[in-house]
């Protein structure tokens, strides 16, 4: 019997329940993630020490060779790991969240629908380790240019972590090149290159496991349904890197620096909306600066844009209905176009204004 469309949103009828987690943990059982052929080699794409940290988790619950996802599922001391291991994330992502606030001086009441959102409820529904990365991601933009140097050595210690799991977070070390940070540039490489190579040795085929995490990431991302040829999207991506230097707003250099995470990405993009949260914070400021002020529009049009992004009801399904609960497609495709839009908006405003700027 159906549950109905709300319900759905949230645990999706229970038929994939912390999948994203649970079947990285099979992956892990023979101590070979990326060769082994638990569902296809080309899921088997995340970081090595996400890897080392399922395998673990494998030794604790006793996970056998073999096992299906249903077998995890009734694996008690799994699923209590699991929960441990999301409530750990959930804390990350709100401190992260909370420390931010602090520096754009917004008001903390903004982490309650942050944190109840449609993609947080989503990544915690499925498991997914995205919520850990964005949260030291966030932790990065946090601290990245602070006076104490303890505090930038912590913020690349985790744009490290972010990047050495997930490739999407390196773009915000872009962040460094305002201040002329070179020597945090050097640092979070060395940590990002130790933390990303290191854990192939702990697993069998040791480095030759990386050629075969390319080629599993190849084979994923002829999956991605794109609207756009390849070439055009790197392109505007590249673009919106540019033109993010030249922006003297914070707000603004977040926008060009997020938006290759919303066109690079199909399949697993609503994930990569979590990186978007720090905008969202510093929508809300309130500090009297001309580096964090806001102007008009982007507060009308991003405080719709935000809402429709985060909101946990199902409004789209009475729109669309044959999407049923995948609410996540229409956020995700229409969106994306919305965002493709502004971005252009904003690179015609910046060569705008540094053409007046020299007059």
């Amino acid at each position: 019997m159906h549950k109905g469309y709300q319900l759905d949103l949230y645990f999706n009828d229970l038929n994939d329940f912390f999948a994203d987690f649970l079947n990285h943990v099979r992956y892990c059982v023979d101590r070979d993630p990326y060769f082994d052929e638990t569902i296809h080699p080309m899921h088997h794409n995340q970081g090595g020490l996400f890897y080392i940290f399922c395998w673990s988790v494998k030794k604790i619950a006793d996970v056998k060779q073999g096992a299906s996802l249903n077998d995890l599922w009734n694996n008690h001391t799994l699923i209590l790991l699991t929960f441990w291991y999301l409530l750990i994330q959930i804390f990350f992502m709100y401190h992260s969240l909370l420390c931010f606030c602090k520096k754009c001086n917004t008001n903390k009441i903004i982490l309650i629908p942050l944190m109840m959102s449609n993609p947080m409820l989503f990544s915690i529904e499925r498991a997914n380790p995205v919520i850990f990365t964005a949260a030291c991601t966030i932790y990065f933009i946090t601290f990245y240019d602070d006076s104490d140097k303890k505090k930038r050595l912590i913020a690349c210690i985790c744009l490290a972590i972010a990047a050495s799991q997930k490739i999407y977070p390196v773009i915000f070390g872009f962040l460094y090149f305002e201040k002329k940070q070179y020597k945090e540039i050097v640092i979070s490489a060395f940590f990002a290159f130790v933390l990303f190579f290191l854990p192939f040795f702990f697993f069998k085929h040791g480095l030759y496991n990386f050629p075969r995490l390319i080629d599993n990431v190849r084979q994923f991302s002829k999956l991605e349904n794109r609207s756009f040829p390849f070439l055009i999207i790197k392109f505007l991506c590249l673009l919106s890197i540019a033109l993010s230097l030249f922006q003297k707003k914070l707000f603004n250099r977040f926008l060009c620096l997020i938006f290759p995470f919303l066109i690079l990405s199909t399949n697993a993009g609503f994930y990569t909306t979590l990186y978007f949260y720090p905008l969202i914070v510093l929508l809300f400021n309130q500090q009297n600066t001309e580096r964090y002020s806001i102007n008009t529009f982007d507060i009308l049009f991003f405080f719709g844009y935000f809402a429709y992004l985060l909101m946990p009801l199902q409004i789209s399904c009475y729109i669309f209905g044959t999407f049923k609960n995948k609410n996540s497609i229409i956020y995700y495709s229409s969106l994306r176009y919305i965002f493709v839009v502004i971005f252009f908006y904003k690179f015609v405003y910046t060569i705008e204004k540094q053409r007046l700027d020299k007059k």
